[in-house]
């Protein structure tokens, strides 16, 4: 899950609500910097986001023994000079953390199917979509987008990977 959150070659295809995604500099393996341009909502101002995006793989068996793989990507607003654009650009800090259990807890990693496997999903997300926004609005908004983005990330993430090995 959050390593397809986290790779912009397959951003496009499952957020719908982007026009580009570019990758704008590789600081490390599992950090980058991405601009993307949102779609235009009429009647708004079109918006776009620069942020920093890092991957990063947890050992979190100290706290939870049944944890078999723990993934965490961080998304942080930033600034860069090829960010241009004359859109408004909106602020985001996200973080998506992804553990992963086997059911039942007692089979053996190498015998697990994907059928095993139980991923509890920690996602917050704090986007300022810039310009004026009503915050009655922006809660109405989130409070049905971010469920819906889940439900539809998650079943994405499933049909792609449902025919490949699992990847601890």
């Amino acid at each position: 899950m959050c390593f397809t959150f986290w790779d912009v070659n397959v951003r496009m295809e499952w957020d719908t609500t982007l026009d580009i995604s570019n990758t704008l500099e590789v600081l490390s393996p599992d950090t980058v910097i991405s601009h993307q341009l949102m779609k235009r909502v009429w009647p708004a101002t079109q918006r776009d986001t620069c942020f920093v995006s890092h991957l990063r793989k947890l050992d979190l068996s100290i706290q939870n023994t049944q944890d078999v793989g723990s993934w965490l990507v961080i998304n942080f607003s930033t600034e860069h000079p090829k960010a241009t654009s004359k859109c408004i650009r909106a602020k985001v800090n996200v973080s998506m953390l992804c553990q992963t259990f086997l059911d039942p807890p007692d089979i053996p990693k190498e015998k697990a199917t994907r059928e095993n496997l139980v991923c509890k999903i920690y996602y917050v997300a704090h986007a300022n979509p810039g310009g004026w926004v009503p915050g009655s609005v922006l809660r109405t908004v989130y409070k049905r987008e971010y469920p819906k983005f889940l439900r539809k990330f998650s079943a994405y993430v499933q049909e792609k990977c449902k025919d490949k090995p699992i990847s601890w």
